[in-house]
């Protein structure tokens, strides 16, 4: 945390304990496509407070840019990686959040090494498992782990 000229940088803070808005992207998945939506002091205002509360060095400091960000939730809360299906050649690593990150390193790192097992069995996180669900069953499973992460 550096603090100058009134502002603290590189410092974030975040609340799930807001209703989410579920994101419906139109068939090619552009409407929308910068995932940022307007931020609401209602809904937001009570999480900064508390934060400024938590952390002294944000009592009375100019808060900047305040971003209400789309998550990338699927529906079991685990990431997508692993080759594509039907494209064996293009992996993914997809849906990580910070985590998750270094074990889903290792695990692709075993996997496209092909040097120690996996850590995971890789069909926990196919990133073709979901196929055949239509876009309300993904959204609705998805949903459900709104809080967990």
């Amino acid at each position: 945390m550096s603090m100058c000229d009134g502002t603290v940088s590189g410092t974030g803070s975040g609340r799930t304990t807001t209703t989410p808005i579920p994101h419906a992207p139109d068939r090619f998945g552009l409407r929308d496509a910068d995932a940022e939506r307007p931020f609401s002091d209602a809904a937001f205002g009570p999480a900064l407070a508390r934060a400024q509360a938590l952390v002294p060095a944000l009592r009375g400091r100019r808060i900047g840019r305040r971003l209400n960000g789309v998550y990338a939730l699927t529906p079991d809360a685990l990431p997508l990686a692993g080759p594509l299906p039907g494209l064996p050649r293009v992996w993914v690593a997809e849906g990580c959040w910070v985590t998750q990150a270094g074990g889903l390193g290792a695990q692709l790192a075993r996997q496209l090494g092909g040097e120690g097992e996996p850590l995971v069995d890789p069909a926990r996180l196919d990133p073709g498992r979901f196929e055949g669900w239509d876009v309300d069953r993904v959204r609705t499973a998805a949903l459900r782990h709104y809080r967990g992460v």
